[in-house]
């Protein structure tokens, strides 16, 4: 049988050698012949040669008077998506006619998005289930212990010089006040308190007249950290500046490790980065654990482990949110910050216990092993092989999809066949709205579109005011508890509550409201957080405050991750949202500085975060809304699918629904419908 299109002038324009035209005279447009071609005759003998025909093609035309251009610009594009169509093999001729009849038969959704595609294949099931609670969570509780092993990192404990009679002599625990007054200077402050010296000791503990330096090493209050970089390589009295350089090496790799990865995963897929990603954190943890008296080995690990930090996390949640459903995309992130709570809450006990660098460095070699076990059973999205023109993966991906969630057997309708065909139909559909190339890093055209580059502008600045906040609430909230462990916990379990109230005012409000409803909330109570700082110094009160920010910002976080996601394209959603984290990370490095400028005021930092919020929600009121909506897939669909002014959703211009045929007979009818409209026409002429 020859190679016939279904959008190609060869079946929408009958010709001699197959069906003979009913009316000889001037050619017309194909969608008008189709349309007359319907006498039954002509469909017999046309289902004899093709086992498709066109049921019907319904154009509805504006009444403007420049719609009189439509004729030439229809068989125009007609031409050009045929030739491309022919050039690329997008569709084959061999389909199983009587099962997909009888599929058709039901009540089959429009292939105009992925995400229609979905849900014939299944977009919440055993698949989906394996990709949330089998990698994504288990993931994000071993991604925790990173966050446990960078305490570590500043860990500086109380400490003084060792005595001068001889290393092997080590001070009592119960008699270290007594020995530090005979042994150490000392200052006493205004509160009565001493001060002890901890780079000098007294050449003679009975006569204060001579000061020696620490000749003999330090010794280390064990009672909080065993073992940390500070204590095993003495980087205190004069040696701070390697901490420091640590700090910046920490703070590069932050902010640079986002962007990377998440370019290196829109340009060669999503699993091959995240193995790269566990294999860094892997031998990281190796180097460590061999060269952790080694501070330029040290320097190099904790870089890796750094720019491999956040993506650790995000990647695998953006691939989970790839092939589920719309309406969960909010629950995946609420589990895995419930699934990162568990594995902060598992560590921080381990560590409360043992306190030492080299076992959490030991402990974090058995997690990056897990990690990267986990990483070798992900599967590649299906989504990001279809924008990237990987038809067949993505049609084998989709097939499996639809095995694992038990929609398919031996005598299914969902074979490998209809898998492949299904997918070119849904590729050839995309391509008459946008034009992409596949093999391009489209990152720098999302700043070339209008409508697009107003999005963009807008996250960025709610990322940057996320990163501000969360370093402000950082120095300036006080501990809940001494203990910095259980502090740690504490403020983990705060964020619990966060994430549920994100879930639940979602689904009541969308994304948008939900979010521009929690900045106003957040300002009100930074506001108050600065007034009552500075006016009512009251520690419960203080401490109160601090608790109900952290969770507000936790919801906060928590939906700004998902509206950005939804918002920005497969083919450069996972580099945007790395440039999100780094812009965050980027912004949150000189605000310390800032701050000690102004420490005159301790209500200043609330207050210029109360208006960054308030900017936020703003600025938040301007950005479409994403709830129920399917994933954009090309940056073509962020700038005309979405509109610039309250987000008002464009449905699609092209729609391809797959119906049965009235007669019920084992034959495929396509239908499309095509609203034609003034700016339509002009679009295309151009």
């Amino acid at each position: 049988m020859a190679h016939h299109d279904i959008f190609s002038d060869e079946l929408l324009s009958t010709d001699a050698a197959e069906i003979e035209s009913p009316k000889p005279g001037p050619s017309k447009p194909s969608c008008l012949v189709a349309a007359a071609a319907g006498n039954e005759s002509d469909e017999k003998e046309e289902e004899s040669r093709w086992p498709y025909k066109i049921k019907n093609v319904k154009v509805t035309f504006d009444p403007n008077p420049e719609i009189i251009q439509y004729k030439e610009c229809r068989e125009r594009r007609l031409h050009a998506i045929a030739e491309r169509e022919r050039e690329d093999h997008f569709v084959r001729p061999h389909r199983s006619r009587s099962a997909y009849s009888a599929f058709l038969r039901g009540n089959a959704p429009s292939l105009s998005t992925f995400d229609d595609f979905l849900s014939i294949v299944g977009s919440m099931g055993r698949y989906q289930h394996r990709a949330i609670f089998k990698i994504t969570c288990p993931v994000t509780v071993f991604q925790a212990l990173l966050t446990m092993q960078l305490m570590f990192l500043y860990a500086t404990p109380d400490h003084w010089c060792a005595p001068l009679e001889g290393r092997p002599f080590r001070v009592q625990v119960n008699n270290i006040t007594a020995w530090k007054l005979d042994h150490l200077p000392y200052t006493i402050d205004d509160n009565g308190d001493f001060n002890f010296s901890k780079c000098s000791i007294y050449t003679n503990a009975t006569i204060h007249d001579e000061v020696n330096t620490c000749v003999n090493g330090w010794e280390y209050d064990q009672s909080t950290y065993i073992r940390s970089l500070v204590t095993e390589n003495n980087l205190v009295c004069g040696k701070e500046l390697v901490i420091e350089h640590a700090s910046v090496v920490l703070a590069v790799g932050s902010f640079s490790g986002p962007f990377f990865y998440g370019g290196v995963a829109d340009k060669y897929g999503r699993k091959m980065t995240y193995i790269l990603i566990a294999l860094m954190n892997f031998i990281a943890h190796i180097i460590l654990s061999v060269f952790y008296k080694e501070v330029g080995f040290y320097f190099v690990a904790l870089f890796m482990k750094a720019s491999t930090y956040y993506s650790l996390v995000i990647l695998p949640v953006l691939w989970a949110m790839e092939v589920t459903k719309e309406e969960v995309r909010t629950h995946i992130c609420a589990l895995t910050g419930v699934a990162n709570f568990i594995g902060t809450a598992t560590v921080t006990i381990f560590t409360y216990q043992f306190s030492d660098s080299l076992v959490i460095t030991a402990m974090g070699i058995g997690f990056s092993a897990a990690v990267f076990a986990l990483c070798l059973c992900m599967w590649e999205s299906p989504r990001w092989l279809f924008v990237m023109n990987e038809l067949d993966e993505a049609a084998e991906g989709l097939r499996e999809m639809a095995v694992q969630n038990k929609l398919t057997n031996k005598n299914s309708i969902l074979t490998k066949s209809y898998m492949f065909d299904t997918v070119r139909l849904l590729s050839t559909a995309k391509a008459q709205q946008v034009t992409p190339t596949y093999s391009d890093f489209h990152f720098l055209e999302m700043f070339c579109k209008r409508n697009t580059l107003l999005i963009v502008l807008r996250l960025l600045f709610l990322w940057f005011a996320i990163g501000v906040i969360d370093k402000t609430l950082e120095l300036n909230l006080p501990p809940v508890v001494s203990n910095i462990y259980l502090n740690f916990l504490f403020m983990r379990m705060s964020q619990l509550p966060g994430f549920i109230a994100a879930v639940l005012l979602s689904h009541l409000m969308g994304h948008r409201d939900t979010q521009v409803i929690l900045h106003a909330i957040l300002a009100f109570v930074l506001l108050a957080t600065g007034l009552v700082h500075v006016y009512i110094p009251m520690a419960h009160t203080h401490m109160a405050l601090g608790v109900v920010l952290r969770l507000v910002f936790s919801a906060i976080v928590l939906n700004c991750f998902i509206h950005t996601l939804e918002l920005t394209s497969t083919n450069v959603r996972s580099s945007f949202l790395g440039l999100c984290v780094s812009v965050s990370f980027f912004f949150e490095t000189p605000i310390p500085f800032i701050y000690f400028m102004v420490r005159h005021s301790y209500g200043i930092p609330y207050y210029v975060c109360a208006v960054l919020s308030l900017i936020s929600a703003v600025l938040t009121v301007f950005l479409p809304e994403t709830m129920g909506h399917p994933l954009p897939d090309f940056l073509d669909d962020v700038e005309e699918k979405w509109c610039e002014k309250f987000g008002t959703y464009y449905r699609n211009l092209w729609v391809i629904p797959l119906v049965a045929t009235e007669d019920g007979n084992d034959n495929q009818a396509f239908e499309m419908e095509e609203t034609i409209t003034y700016e339509n026409i002009n679009n295309s002429l151009t």
